[in-house]
């Protein structure tokens, strides 16, 4: 929703109208507070482009590993496929098995 749509709707509130209002942002991301990886180092979930293809496996699994315990582990996955994350390991998917995922 853009700043217009935004105004325009709270006008119609003030004016008594019965508006429907959007949920709150935090509505959307709330399942990342029960997300296993929080607090954990970045680093575990975004493995640096310059290491070798091995290494970068080896992180990702690790990171695989912490996902396959997590509560949120679904939401975490919709939310990347969503919103093309670019990178990292999100609700056990890295960006080529996440890509993969929407062909089939």
């Amino acid at each position: 929703m853009d700043s217009g749509e935004r105004d325009r709707l709270a006008k119609l509130y003030q004016r008594g109208h019965n508006v429907s209002l959007p949920k709150a942002v935090t509505d959307n991301w709330s399942w990342q507070m029960h997300a296993r990886c929080r607090g954990l180092p970045l680093e575990q979930f975004f493995p640096a482009h310059e290491l070798s293809a091995k290494s970068r496996r080896l992180i990702e699994d690790q990171a695989k590993r912490v996902c396959l315990e997590c509560p949120v582990v679904l939401e975490c996955r919709m939310h990347a496929i969503t919103c093309n994350e670019p990178s990292g390991v999100w609700g056990g998917l890295t960006l080529a098995e996440r890509i993969e995922s929407t062909r089939t």
